[in-house]
């Protein structure tokens, strides 16, 4: 049961992720553009919260790559920090996640270098985040050390919070202007790309 529907979970987000960019295309077939893109995307959280039930924080690792569902950040991707149980200050399973607010925006050759520069900034955020409430992908990302920038410690001192959402604007700034083209950062690739529908 569990499997199964991991399994559709992971088939519905490739179907998402092979849409064209005019979202014409769902397993060859003809569609209409941006209703189906966000049908699907809704499906899949429905999904993913019925398994979530059933499986907690077990399959939600640090590094994972993660869809925010609900809040101010829906739609958007994270990392996970760390994962914790329920506790008398949350009473549910909960992540501190580590995201973009804002990409970074499209570069070209023609493009001088202070352009692409200013271009690749991004925003970051960082804050808990119930675990019914996010989406995740199957990509993992190991390269971008936000584990010893986005402590719980630092994250829970609001004095602190502004430091550490300016230490990870700089940490995926660097990560994104030194990406390298393996097949090992293919979650990196994930993380910085920007979401179709």
């Amino acid at each position: 049961m569990e499997y199964d529907c991991g399994r559709l979970i992971t088939e519905l987000m490739d179907a998402m992720m092979k849409m064209d960019k005019n979202g014409k295309k769902l397993g060859g077939k003809k569609k209409s553009t941006q209703k189906n893109k966000c049908e699907l995307f809704w499906c899949c959280s429905i999904l993913w919260q019925i398994f979530n039930i059933s499986m907690g924080v077990k399959i939600i690792k640090t590094g994972k790559v993660v869809i925010l569902l609900t809040g101010r950040y829906a739609g958007k991707k994270a990392i996970v920090v760390s994962t914790h149980e329920k506790n008398a200050k949350r009473p549910f399973s909960h992540v501190l996640v580590a995201g973009l607010e804002r990409g970074p925006r499209q570069v070209t050759k023609a493009m001088g270098k202070h352009i692409i520069l200013r271009r690749s900034r991004v925003k970051s955020f960082v804050k808990y985040v119930n675990v019914a409430h996010i989406m995740p992908t199957r990509y993992q990302v190991s390269d971008i050390e936000v584990k010893s920038v986005a402590t719980p410690e630092r994250v829970d001192k609001i004095s602190l919070r502004k430091q550490v959402r300016g230490s990870l604007k700089s940490l995926f700034t660097k990560a994104y202007l030194a990406k390298k083209n393996d097949k090992n950062v293919a979650g990196q690739t994930y993380f910085f790309s920007k979401l179709r529908f």
